[in-house]
C-alpha cells in the first residue's frame, strides 16, 4: 500500500514544488508583469510579427532558429484576443507548467530503477538555477530540455528491451531535432544519439533517428531557408561572432554543476550572469560535488540506458565549455542529461548497499532536495514593470514608438499597434552588433562599433517616440548619448528607463 501511494504521490510532489519554485520567486520579485531578463520578449514579439506576416531573417534580425516562435503562436493568437500583456504572461506560466513536466518525465525515467534515483534526478532539475530561471519565462532552452527528455521518454523502454522499433527511433529523432530547430546547440545531441545508436544497435537504427530529426529540421526551419537565405548567416555565424568573455572552464564547470547553488552568500544576476557574493562555495563542497558527479558517471556507464545519458551529458557539456559567450541560463543545455546521469549512478549504488545505506541515501536525497527548494523560494525575482504609467505615455502618441527592449511593447500592448501601422520590427537591437560586426570585420563591443553606434540611434530616433531601457547608459558612446539627451524625457521611470519624444531635437 506504501509503494502504491508512493508511486503515486511523489510525481505529483515533484510537479507541484517544481511550478512553485518557478512561480513564487518571480511573485516576490517582479510580480507577474515583470521587465523580462531581454531574451523572453525578442522571441514573442518575434512571433508576433511572425503571425503579422513578418519574416525573420528576411524582415527583421533574428539570431535563433524558428523553432520557439512556431510554438509561441497559439499565445501569439490568444494575444490578438485578450493584448499581448495578457497572453506573454499565460506563455510564461505555460512555460513554468513545461518545466514541472520536464521534471516529472525525468522522474518517470529513472523510477523504474528505484523511488530515490528518481527523486536524485528529478531533484536536480526541479532546484537547479539554470533550468528554474530558464523556465520562468519563454525561454529557449525550456522547450529545448522538453524535447531531449521527451525523446528520451519514448526511447528509453525499447532500450531497456532491446527492442528498438522504427516508430520509437524516428519519434526519438524528430523530437530532437525539433529541439536543435529551437537552440542550434541540439544539433549535438542529435549527433550524439545517432553515434550511440551506430555502435549499440547499428548503422539501420542511427540512420532512421537521423532522418527523424532531419524531417523535423526540413518542415521547421526548411520554409525560412527558403524565404531569407540569410538564415544561416544570422543563426550560425553571428552567434560564432560573440566575444569570448573571461570565465575559466573551472568556473563554468562549477555553473554546469550546481556549485554557485552551493555558496552561503546569496546569488545575484550581473549582465545575465549568476554570480555569488561570498567568493565561492568551501573548497570542501566543491571538491565533494565533482567526486559525486565522477562517482555517478562511473555508475552511470554500468547499465545501458546510462551510457547513452552519459554520452548526451558528455557531448552537451563539451559543447557548453567550447562556447565563447556564457550566461546564466547556458547550463540548462545540459542539465536533463546530467540529473540522467546522477540518477543512474545512485541506482546502481543503491543497489549494492543494505538497507541501512539506503536509509542513509534516503535522508540526503531528500534533505538535500528540501533545502534546496527552500533556497529557491528564498531568492526574488526580477522588477515589477510599471505597465500603467507607460502605457499612459504610449496611448496618445503618434506614428512608430521604438525601443531597445521589446517588453515595453508587449506590456503597453503597442506592439501591435505598430505593426498595423507598418512600423520596421527590430525585436533585437543589441543583437545587430553582431551582424554588423560579422559582415564587415568590425569589433562586436557595442560601445566600440561605430556602425553599430549610428544603427541603434537612427533606429531609435526613427519614430515618434522611444522608450530606452536596457542599452542606457553602458552601450552608448558620447555622441550617442549627445543625441539621445536631445529628445525630451515624457516620463523617467526606474533605472534611468525614460520615453522621449524622438520629434524635437533631431
Amino acid at each position: 500500500m506504501l509503494s502504491r501511494s508512493v508511486r503515486i504521490l511523489t510525481p505529483v510532489a515533484l510537479f507541484v514544488l517544481a511550478f512553485v519554485v518557478r512561480l513564487i520567486p518571480v511573485l516576490n520579485g517582479g510580480g507577474p508583469f515583470p521587465v523580462d531578463n531581454y531574451d523572453p520578449s525578442v522571441y514573442y514579439a518575434a512571433a508576433v510579427g511572425l503571425a503579422a506576416g513578418r519574416v525573420p531573417y528576411r524582415d527583421f534580425l533574428l539570431l535563433h532558429p524558428p523553432g520557439l516562435l512556431i510554438f509561441l503562436q497559439p499565445f501569439v493568437a490568444l494575444g490578438s484576443v485578450i493584448g499581448d500583456q495578457w497572453a506573454n504572461l499565460v506563455a510564461r506560466v505555460a512555460f513554468m507548467l513545461l518545466g514541472s513536466v520536464t521534471t516529472v518525465l525525468i522522474y518517470r525515467l529513472l523510477s523504474q530503477r528505484g523511488v530515490l534515483p528518481g527523486l536524485l534526478g528529478a531533484g536536480f532539475y526541479l532546484t537547479f538555477f539554470p533550468a528554474i530561471y530558464s523556465e520562468r519565462t519563454t525561454r529557449l532552452e525550456g522547450l529545448a530540455s522538453f524535447a531531449v527528455v521527451g525523446a528520451l521518454v519514448l526511447l528509453a523502454p525499447a532500450v531497456k528491451r532491446g527492442q528498438l522499433g522504427v516508430a520509437r527511433l524516428f519519434g526519438a529523432g524528430a523530437l530532437l531535432g525539433f529541439g536543435a530547430t529551437v537552440k542550434i546547440w541540439g544539433v549535438v545531441l542529435v549527433a550524439a544519439l545517432c553515434v550511440w545508436l551506430l555502435f549499440a544497435e547499428g548503422f539501420r537504427a542511427a540512420l532512421i533517428a537521423g532522418l527523424g530529426a532531419l524531417a523535423t529540421a526540413v518542415v521547421v526551419i526548411g520554409p525560412f531557408v527558403v524565404l531569407a537565405p540569410q538564415f544561416w548567416r544570422m543563426v550560425l555565424f553571428d552567434q560564432l561572432g560573440r566575444p569570448d568573455l573571461p570565465i575559466s572552464t573551472w568556473q563554468r564547470l562549477g555553473d554546469i554543476v550546481g556549485l554557485g547553488q552551493l555558496d552561503p552568500a546569496p546569488p545575484v544576476l550581473v549582465s545575465g550572469t549568476f554570480v555569488t557574493g561570498s567568493g565561492g562555495p568551501p573548497v570542501a563542497a566543491q571538491v565533494a560535488l565533482f567526486v559525486l558527479v565522477a562517482l555517478a558517471a562511473i555508475g552511470a556507464a554500468r547499465s545501458r540506458l546510462g551510457r547513452l545519458y552519459l554520452v548526451l551529458a558528455a557531448v552537451a557539456i563539451a559543447t557548453l565549455l567550447a562556447g565563447p559567450s556564457w550566461f546564466v541560463h547556458y547550463p540548462t543545455f545540459s542539465a536533463a542529461p546530467l540529473a540522467l546521469v546522477l540518477g543512474s549512478g545512485l541506482a546502481e549504488l543503491t543497489e549494492r548497499v543494505g538497507r541501512g545505506g539506503r536509509a542513509v541515501v534516503a535522508v540526503t536525497v531528500v534533505g538535500a532536495l528540501a533545502a534546496t527548494t527552500v533556497t529557491q523560494l528564498l531568492i526574488p525575482e526580477g522588477k515589477e514593470f510599471p505597465v500603467a504609467q507607460v502605457r499612459k505615455a504610449l496611448a496618445a502618441r503618434p506614428g512608430c514608438v521604438t525601443t531597445d527592449n521589446p517588453v515595453s511593447l508587449i506590456l503597453t500592448d503597442t506592439l501591435r499597434r505598430n505593426l498595423a501601422r507598418g512600423c520596421p520590427l527590430v525585436v533585437d537591437l543589441s543583437g545587430y552588433v553582431y551582424d554588423i560586426s560579422h559582415a564587415d570585420g568590425s569589433t562586436p563591443e557595442r560601445l566600440r562599433n561605430q556602425q553599430f553606434q549610428s544603427f541603434m540611434v537612427d533606429y531609435l530616433g526613427s519614430g515618434s517616440t522611444t522608450v530606452i531601457m536596457r542599452l542606457w547608459p553602458s552601450s552608448f558612446n558620447e555622441a550617442s548619448r549627445a543625441r539621445v539627451r536631445s529628445w525630451p524625457v515624457l516620463i523617467d521611470f526606474y533605472d534611468r528607463h525614460t520615453v522621449r519624444d524622438t520629434r524635437h531635437g533631431r
